[in-house]
């Protein structure tokens, strides 16, 4: 809702009321400190008296908080316009959304408390000199540690420099293969899914090392550029890994450690999948409507995945202007349900026999 308006909310129990006088075009607002498990309504209220209502229910944490980490997807550094088959673009900028909308990103995440950033791939757009120039000032800012796996725009056709030897010479390294990284109760996981000149992502030949990394005490959270897709063909675009590729995996994966959680980027939508008894995502960009980035609050006995929407006016006005890319569809299509932004998962108390990697798919893709 554009112009000025208030937001009032209620659990029943207390209520807050929050003016945004002045406010000229989108705006984005955090409401805190209710009790988790509650029921609360959200009435916004227009200057011009039009209102709307939202009930929502806040998330119960499942056991004692220990750790809040945060993921970025798709950050194209380095790119200019956005959208098919029209492209958008924002004349007479200095600083473009891409960069723009990172920068917002990463100082609401920090705000927000997260530890630890990980990125899950396209952190640019074409691996150029000046798009890892962007890329090392944005890191640069960063006040807390930052880990990056490649994404298929690392090492895209356009691409004039390798992307690991420009990016170690702005002093950024990228993931390899399966990195692991422990956190408190959580181990997790990268998978350099990207291969050269491909929107197609490669797992089959990381099998064994994935499995090795999540055969842990503790949860894994799996992050992978590429989503699994849930058929040989892709239904949408772009294309994950296949099917034949990607169920055997994640099966194997569970059975290594039944504690574990996947998240990809690559799609810049919103969605959430159960894979071969494992809870997936597809998390968005920060850069497109609606804008986002992810936060993921571990607690002792499960996880909470959290989206954010990038906030500050010099970023929503082009969010929400980049909704009518794709003829007008991205604004109904990127965004998916709440439930599959912002939801608890429990951890399984499993004792499930650790496995092996299936010989076909140890050796490679198919």
């Amino acid at each position: 809702m554009s112009g000025r308006y208030r937001a009032e909310a209620s659990d029943g129990r207390r209520s807050r009321s929050v003016d945004m006088e002045g406010a000229d075009g989108p705006a984005a607002l955090t409401l805190d400190g209710w009790e988790p498990g509650s029921e609360v309504t959200i009435r916004i209220v227009g200057s011009g008296g039009s209102h709307r209502v939202h009930r929502i229910a806040t998330l119960a944490p499942p056991g004692p908080e220990l750790v809040r980490i945060a993921t970025l997807s798709d950050l194209h550094l380095g790119s200019v316009s956005f959208g098919r088959p029209v492209a958008l673009r924002e004349p007479g900028v200095s600083v473009h959304h891409p960069l723009r909308c990172a920068r917002r990103a990463l100082a609401d995440l920090v705000d927000w408390g997260a530890a630890h950033l990980f990125i899950k791939g396209d952190l640019v757009d074409s691996s150029t000199p000046l798009a890892w120039e962007q890329a090392a000032t944005l890191i640069d800012e960063s006040p807390i540690p930052v880990t990056i796996v490649c994404g298929n725009h690392e090492k895209n056709r356009l691409s004039t420099v390798d992307a690991f030897s420009e990016a170690a010479r702005h002093g950024i390294e990228l993931c390899r293969d399966v990195t692991a990284i422990d956190l408190d109760g959580l181990r997790v996981v990268l998978i350099d899914s990207a291969r050269p000149h491909s929107d197609v992502g490669r797992w089959a030949p990381l099998l064994d090392a994935t499995q090795r990394a999540v055969d842990v005490a503790t949860p894994a959270l799996v992050l992978s550029h590429h989503q699994p897709q849930r058929t040989p063909i892709p239904t949408y675009y772009p294309p994950g890994v296949p099917s034949p590729i990607a169920r055997p995996f994640v099966r194997a994966v569970r059975e290594a450690n039944p504690a574990v959680f996947g998240s990809s980027g690559h799609t810049h939508r919103h969605r959430r999948h159960r894979i071969d008894g494992v809870p997936w995502t597809e998390t968005g960009s920060p850069k497109d409507f609606p804008g986002t980035w992810t936060g993921y609050t571990v607690h002792a006995d499960g996880i909470v995945q959290s989206v954010h929407r990038v906030s500050g006016d010099d970023c929503l006005p082009w969010l929400e202007r980049s909704g009518a890319a794709a003829l007008g569809t991205w604004r109904r299509w990127s965004p998916g349900r709440l439930a599959d932004r912002c939801f608890g998962h429990t951890w399984p108390i499993s004792e499930l026999p650790r496995a092996t990697a299936p010989a076909a798919l140890a050796q490679g893709d198919r």
